[in-house]
């Protein structure tokens, strides 16, 4: 044996040193310390011996457990091949090398020194009490354990093992084909472990109820039914991977965890990157009642059946991405969730990207059950694809719940919903915070921003902008459910219909309501710049409709079948190049109701600047058609069937070409009751109304300061109307012409613009109060005098105070 570092005391005698020398000799006594051991022989032997010059690998491991020290064990070059068969003992005597004190154990590289079991056990088994086991610069090949047995390379059980310049190659197990560490933990600084087999789970590295650190190496090419690189197992179980040269690469999973299954424990990538790995489920990591982060690391180029980057699993399962510089990219599922595939737990996107994913649902992100949440809060989902005309380029929420707020959503493509697909009636997205955009989406056919086949849209806060629908809806389409604008923007976006939104079933709302909400600036080839409603119901209730093109009708909104109610806010400045340049109803069964607000400053080229009635009905009570323009007829209103205007104003529109400045009528019943047409301006005929056919009824109205006329064609009074002319034909009881009815200018009033009363008009207490009618235009109780104004606006009551002398 060789024996480095062996001191024998000079201060004894010659008798016992001697003694000592001969019992050495004899073998009937080891050494008291030995730190350092080489290896002289390649041959596997287990005499326990290396006086005789012969040290074999597994004899210096004997040597060194006898110790109770730290040692170090040398190897040359060579091919160290185990050839003593009988496993399932734990003193190094047969099968692998049992390890049990602290040891060192360096080669030449993994080259030059290589340990091969020959497939008679696994190489290595660190047991209990092995403290710290460093290997270095060597291969560990060939080992083999059967498929309900663990650890086919390394099997550690409760030590702290490192690995320095070495590979792990060509191992089987049922459970850690390479290495399998339990309640110690292993670190990989560099080398590799490659091409491993697990029967069960693990190919590659299995931990369980331990720690494992991979820095700089690489866990690549293995195989198992679960966890194809690394299965990570119990609650106590922590995987961490750091540094940029740590790679996950090329491991496969028949079933779940291409390159990563973690169950119950934890995991943090850190660095470096999951790369190409492929598996049933969860190509790069698969969670499953366990917590996952990635917070630097890159999860990328890996293929699955669904959730081709990340799959979050069952339960209590956790994914969340920080850091700017982590990215999920450039991964593909053949079915769902290109990025990640949420099924019930919850996923976190703080940071970060998810970018250029691929899946037929779902390019970057899938959300499945009721219970599955995505919270986006920064970062970016950009540049994912849903292939094979699948939906949801960027996101498919099927009947969970999805959050962006603060994020962005951008640059994906799909059939329907190139950034977001909501499916479901269960199904919720909501977007929040100014930062969070969904923009230059693409939809090859509806939905280009948002698609919500059912269930609930809530747009709170920040933008949908710039998305393109081949189809229907730029920024948003919504064929069931109900989608709210609350504070949100649908701004710049462009379809063939609807621009900026398209609500399509019966059953389908869109909600606009808060100041801050706009859908301002989009563009339809076709018809609907703004809004396109085929049938189900639009409300806006506050916010605006604003600066929207439609290259044919409807340049605010298109309603074909559907339904449109104002009850505050504006649609203004948008425009049609053919009619109607606020609103455009089409059909029968399509209706407008304004109960307030305004629309204003529109423009048609053709015919209704402000709003064209081809069919369906129109009624305004409360509304104001301001400063509308149409190239040829009805500057605010062109009306070929029914129309209901009460306590309304129609003020500032104008034609370029023809007439009916205010209201240009060909078909009808058109009633016109308590509302001021003022100040409107035609090339032709009636400035305030012009009747080509139908019937225009007006009754307690006021018809002033139009130009050229205040009425063309015959209009029908029904009593008690106030003409500062003598066009409109006011012949029935009540009616007053030729006399101004002394109007102030357009004011705003109450949140209303109105053309208020002065003291001393003609118009006040000079009306019939008609039931039903019980206040103004801005809300103020009708009468306030001896009976109710004519107009759309009641003149408060003088109160006259008697004058009182005092002596």
């Amino acid at each position: 044996m060789r024996a480095k570092g062996l001191s024998i005391a000079c201060g004894l005698g010659l008798g016992l040193t001697l003694g000592l020398l001969w019992l050495l000799a004899a073998g009937s006594v080891q050494p008291v310390r030995a730190d350092s051991f080489t290896v002289t022989t390649t041959v596997d032997e287990n005499d326990g011996s290396c006086s005789d010059g012969d040290c074999s690998l597994r004899d210096a491991i004997i040597l060194a457990n006898g110790n109770g020290e730290a040692d170090t064990i040398t190897l040359e070059s060579g091919i160290y091949v185990l050839s003593i068969a009988g496993a399932d003992e734990d003193a190094c005597r047969t099968g692998d090398l049992d390890i049990t004190g602290t040891l060192t154990l360096v080669g030449q590289g993994p080259q030059r020194t290589i340990i091969d079991a020959n497939g008679i056990d696994r190489v290595f088994h660190l047991l209990s009490g092995a403290n710290t086991v460093v290997i270095s610069g060597v291969t560990i090949m060939n080992g083999s354990v059967g498929a309900s047995v663990s650890g086919g390379g390394i099997f550690n059980h409760a030590a702290d093992l490192i690995l320095i310049n070495t590979v792990v190659t060509s191992n089987t197990a049922g459970y850690g084909g390479g290495v399998f560490v339990r309640e110690g933990s292993a670190t990989l600084s560099s080398g590799q472990i490659v091409n491993n087999t697990a029967n069960n789970s693990g190919g590659g590295l299995y931990v369980r109820d331990g720690r494992a650190t991979l820095s700089g190496g690489q866990i690549v090419s293995n195989t198992a039914n679960k966890g194809g690189g690394v299965f990570v197992a119990e609650s106590t179980a922590v995987f961490t991977q750091t540094g940029s040269a740590s790679i996950i690469a090329n491991n496969t999973a028949t079933t779940n965890g291409g390159g990563v299954f973690v169950r119950s424990g934890r995991a943090t990538l850190d660095g470096g990157q999951i790369v190409s790995n492929t598996a049933n489920y969860g190509g790069g990591v698969y969670i499953y009642y366990s917590r996952a982060t990635l917070d630097g690391g890159q999860i990328v180029s890996n293929t699955a059946y669904d959730g081709g980057g990340v799959y979050v699993g069952q339960g209590t399962a956790v994914f969340v991405q920080t850091d700017a510089a982590s990215a999920i990219s450039g991964n593909t599922a053949n079915n769902d969730g290109g990025g990640v595939y949420v099924y019930e737990g919850r996923a976190t996107l703080d940071g970060g990207r998810v970018v250029s994913n691929t899946a037929h649902r779902g390019g970057g992100v899938f959300v499945a059950e009721s219970t599955a949440v995505l919270v986006q809060t920064a970062g970016a989902i950009a540049g994912n694809t849903a292939s094979n005309d699948g939906d949801g380029g960027g996101v498919y929420i099927d009947h969970g719940r999805a959050t962006l707020d603060g994020g962005q959503i951008v640059s994906n493509t799909a059939k329907n919903g190139g950034g977001v697909f909501v499916a479901e009636s269960t199904a919720t997205f909501t977007q929040k915070g100014a930062a969070s955009i969904i923009a230059n989406n693409t939809a090859t056919t509806n939905g280009g921003g948002v698609y919500m086949w059912n269930g609930r849209v809530t747009l709170s806060d920040g933008r949908i902008l710039g998305n393109t629908a081949y189809n229907y809806g730029g920024g948003l389409c919504v064929y069931e459910g109900r989608a709210t604008l609350d504070g949100g923007q649908i701004v710049s976006n462009t379809a063939y219909d609807g621009g900026g939104v398209f609500i399509f079933w019966d059953t389908a709302d869109f909600i606009q309501t808060g100041a801050a909400s706009v859908v301002a600036g989009n563009t339809a080839d076709n018809d609907g710049g703004g809004v396109y409603i085929y049938e189900g119901r639009t409300t806006l209730d506050g916010g605006q409709i604003l600066g929207n093109t439609a290259h044919k009708q409807g340049g605010g909104v298109f309603a074909y079948h559907g339904r449109v109610t104002l009850n505050g806010g504006r649609i203004a400045d948008n425009t049609a190049v053919e009619e109607g340049g606020g609103v455009y109803l089409a059909y029968d069964s399509a209706t407008l109701s304004v109960n307030s607000g305004q629309i204003a400053s529109n423009t048609a080229n053709l015919n209704g600047g402000g709003v064209y009635v081809l069919y369906g009905s129109a009624t305004m009570s409360g509304g104001q058609i301001i400063s509308n323009t149409a190239g040829r007829c009805g500057g605010g209103f062109y009306a070929t069937n029914a129309l209901t205007l009460v306590n309304s104003t129609l003020s500032g529109n104008r034609t370029d070409v023809d007439s009916g400045g205010g209201l240009y009528a060909v078909g009808g019943p058109i009633l016109i009751t308590h509302t001021t047409i003022a100040s409107n301006t035609a090339a032709s005929g009636g400035g305030g109304v012009h009747r080509l056919g139908g019937t225009v009824l007006l009754q307690d109205s006021i018809i002033a300061h139009n130009d050229p006329a205040n009425c063309g064609g015959t209009i029908t009074s029904n009593g008690h109307n106030l003409e500062d002319a003598d066009t409109c034909n006011l012949t029935a009881s009540g009616d007053i012409t030729d006399t101004d009815p002394l109007l102030d200018p357009l004011t705003e009033d109450n949140g209303t613009l109105i053309h208020p009363l002065r003291r001393g008009s003609p118009a006040i207490d000079a009306g019939v109060c008609i039931p039903g009618i019980a206040t103004d235009q801005r809300g103020v109780t009708r009468p306030l005098g001896k009976g109710c104004d004519i107009g759309a606006y009641e003149y408060p009551a003088e109160i006259f105070l008697p004058l009182v002398l005092r002596e």
